[in-house]
């Protein structure tokens, strides 16, 4: 079987929303409010409610369509961000 089947069929699946969310990755450019981020060897659109700067560790907090809700990993990201309800 070609390498590249084997690998399609181990590859993880996202079903929805719940196997995005959680992990951790790097901000591809400034996020403010929106740019792009890199999680598990992908680029995604992303958007955040505080401005994040290119490099910075980021996590998915949620999916909106194809664009990642993303927060800074930091002491100070689960108090600068505001969890109430759905980025728009």
């Amino acid at each position: 079987m070609p390498g590249i089947i084997r690998r399609a069929r181990r590859a993880k699946r996202f079903p929805g929303s719940g196997g995005i969310l959680g992990l951790t990755g790097r901000a591809e450019t400034d996020i403010a409010p929106d740019g792009a981020v890199f999680v598990r060897g992908e680029l995604w659109l992303a958007a955040s409610r505080v401005s994040i700067a290119r490099g910075e560790a980021i996590r998915v907090i949620d999916l909106h369509g194809i664009t990642l809700e993303v927060e800074a990993v930091s002491r100070d990201a689960s108090s600068a961000v505001d969890h109430h309800g759905p980025l728009k």
